[in-house]
């Protein structure tokens, strides 16, 4: 998995990157157990792969939120986030994770 979504040149802050990052780690797995038709009545098993997306997912996240100067101002939108994965060709691959 990439360790870097975005050069050290766009860095502009870095306050609340690791706030993101579990916020939307932790939103991503909670998603993906609610999506998961074994979610009723009790928690759904997490695979690898919907863990390795909720880490991808929050890798990108974080990335962008350290081009923003901010804690709560620099996190970004589930929406710009994906649409900044669609721009590293990473989007179908996250989508299919979810399958």
């Amino acid at each position: 998995m990439e360790c870097a979504p975005v050069g050290k040149e766009h860095v502009r802050d870095t306050t609340g990157a690791g706030d993101t990052w579990v916020g939307y780690f932790a939103a991503e797995l909670a998603r993906a157990q609610a999506d998961s038709p074994e979610s009723i009545g009790a928690l759904a098993e997490l695979t690898p792969m919907m863990v390795e997306h909720a880490m991808r997912l929050a890798t990108y996240a974080a990335g962008l939120a350290v081009t923003r100067m901010g804690a709560v101002p620099s996190i970004p939108e589930r929406r710009h986030v994906e649409k900044f994965m669609r721009e590293k060709h990473l989007f179908e691959w996250s989508e299919k994770a979810n399958d």
